[in-house]
């Protein structure tokens, strides 16, 4: 935008295929000035780049202050910087219609592709795109920003396209498997970590957190998490109910015991240190290669061994269902059902004798 002074008005404008729209008209070429440069709102109602350039400024600031974490920043950043500030026209934020959010926003949406992988984006980058979108426009709003039409996003149900919507493939860890994986893994470290992971059940930032003085009396306690970038996380957990106490058999405590012998650079955290110096990228490429070697199906790097871990526990009966949420660290169990509970073929067999005593009986009619 730039500034013309047309008698003894200052005036805001901007040049849009080939012509020249007046933007805003000032008494004073320092408000003009101001206007372009965002210090002062002209009516509340900023450019759709102005408002997002706001944003951005924000989403940095709150990195920076350690307000969210830097992966969690740089995501939001992708999302306006990629999907959703390239998308929109018009000049004025407030301008924009919700008309055009529905049948033209979300349509470009629907064909995006991811800047990585230039693949369609999936049903869960699509639903997250359009929870960045909301939270800016919630910014806005609260900064005093006209948003016009674009507040009825916020009521806006996401319907995912029915494009993108796929039907995932079951994958079962099985017990046999684990247990050739454990006893082929030629590594000590690795060996123990796998062990470790099927025994507490942990979750993988859990397990790679791991530290020497957290194990008590043949006793994990779990108070220390890695965030997504790999970073220490000391007495931090996913969830409140994450902090937790594991036992851990005698087996498993000779392996930690016999690793700590031998390591050779333990990384110490402050007053600690950690058992484990791998991230979780390398465990999941050791891992898919060490199972691809001995002829086993494998996806994913530690999370099969929590999955199995819980559903034969939870399949064993031996603990109330307040003792399986706390040993696994989940508030209730609406997230081991969905997404962990695994058929570890207890009961499979059993199924069809329940029905015997009535099918094998005398055939007869009561009337």
């Amino acid at each position: 935008m730039k500034i013309n002074k047309n008698g003894n008005k200052y005036k805001v404008y901007q040049i849009s295929n080939g012509t020249r729209i007046t933007v805003a008209s000032f008494e004073t070429k320092q408000a003009a000035q101001d206007f372009i440069a965002g210090t002062i709102i002209h009516g509340k109602n900023i450019t759709i780049e102005k408002a997002f350039q706001l944003f951005k400024e924000k989403i940095n600031k709150d990195i920076q202050s350690g307000i969210i974490k830097k992966h969690t920043g740089v995501v939001y950043l992708q999302h306006v910087n990629y999907h959703i500030e390239p998308y929109l026209h018009g000049t004025f934020l407030g301008g924009y219609k919700y008309k055009d959010f529905i049948n033209t926003y979300l349509l470009r949406l629907n064909l995006a592709v991811s800047q990585q992988t230039k693949q369609p984006i999936s049903a869960t980058t699509y639903k997250n795109i359009i929870q960045t979108f909301r939270m800016a426009i919630r910014f806005f709003m609260d900064q005093g920003i006209e948003v016009g039409e674009l507040s009825r996003v916020l009521e806006y149900r996401t319907k995912v396209p029915a494009n993108k919507k796929k039907t995932k493939e079951e994958f079962y860890t099985t017990s046999k498997d684990v247990k050739l994986l454990i006893q082929q893994e030629t590594k000590l470290e690795y060996k123990l970590l796998y062990s470790l992971a099927l025994v507490s059940g942990a979750r993988t930032n859990e397990l790679l957190a791991i530290c020497y003085e957290d194990l008590q009396d043949n006793a994990w306690v779990i108070n220390n998490t890695l965030d997504n970038d790999n970073v220490f996380e000391p007495g931090s957990v996913k969830t409140y109910a994450g902090f937790r106490t594991v036992d851990i058999p005698e087996s498993v405590m000779q392996l930690i015991n016999s690793w700590k012998a031998i390591q050779l650079q333990k990384k110490k955290e402050g007053n600690v240190t950690r058992v484990f110096n791998i991230s979780k990228n390398a465990v999941a490429k050791h891992i898919q290669s060490t199972a691809k070697n001995i002829g086993i199906e494998w996806q994913g790097g530690l999370s099969p061994f929590r999955k199995l871990c819980s559903s034969l526990v939870f399949d064993s009966g031996l603990l109330t269902e307040k003792e399986f949420r706390n040993r696994f660290g989940w508030e209730d169990l609406k997230t081991f059902q969905k997404y962990y509970q695994r058929q570890t073929n207890k009961n499979i067999a059993r199924v069809d004798s329940l029905f015997e005593t009535i099918t094998k009986g005398e055939n007869h009619v009561e009337i």
